[in-house]
């Protein structure tokens, strides 16, 4: 169910559209270890050319506030466990995360 205007993130009043939505991830994938910046600028194109001409509105709404959360989730996770782990397990760990993501959006 999507949550009202007043409880989501300050993030998620900002990015409206999916434009916006497509430029914020972008910004935060430079966050990232430089392979996992690839690989998640990647998925992120691929999932605005998938999802860009969503004809749902309540479903744009979800998909946005589903993608700043998980965004916030995976930066939050990096600055974490990336001076105690290998970089593999991160990258293992992000991989999981994406597949997830994907499975959510559908």
């Amino acid at each position: 169910m999507l949550r009202s205007c007043s409880t989501l993130s300050n993030d998620s009043r900002t990015v409206m559209t999916s434009l916006q939505l497509y430029k914020y991830l972008l910004r935060q994938c430079e966050k990232l270890p430089p392979d996992a910046c690839k690989h998640y600028k990647f998925a992120v194109k691929q999932s605005y050319k998938q999802h860009r001409v969503e004809p749902d509105p309540v479903r744009v709404k979800e998909i946005i506030h589903k993608s700043i959360e998980d965004a916030k989730w995976i930066v939050s996770k990096v600055v974490k466990y990336c001076s105690s782990f290998h970089f593999s397990s991160i990258y293992y760990m992000f991989t999981v995360c994406l597949a997830k993501t994907r499975e959510l959006l559908g």
